[in-house]
């Protein structure tokens, strides 16, 4: 299994690589994007994309569990409400505000 890298964490070049990746997720999916389609998006030859990243599959990981936490912590917040009615309401408000605002995570 991969290990969580969580590269926005790292700022520089591992945040280019991730940015770049989601990009071409969204647009082409997982199994359409190469490790070359993500190093040509920077600008950058195969070979040397792997000074950033181990795989394809740790990008994806990386985008998945970050996705997942900031998700969890908006629904986090909306079960701090005091009836189920107004949980219900900030849990699909927060789903769908994220979802809007986040494309390519969601893709």
């Amino acid at each position: 299994m991969a290990r969580a890298v969580v590269l926005g964490a790292h700022g520089g070049r591992l945040n280019d690589v991730r940015e770049a990746a989601l990009t071409l997720f969204a647009a082409n999916g997982y199994s359409g994007t190469s490790m070359a389609d993500i190093a040509r998006e920077l600008d950058l030859g195969a070979p040397s994309l792997y000074n950033h990243i181990s795989s394809k599959v740790s990008l994806l990981y990386d985008v998945c569990i970050s996705t997942l936490g900031a998700l969890l912590a908006l629904q986090q917040e909306a079960m701090a409400a005091n009836d189920a009615s107004t949980q219900l309401r900030m849990a699909t408000k927060s789903l769908v505000s994220y979802s809007a605002t986040h494309p390519r995570e969601i893709a």
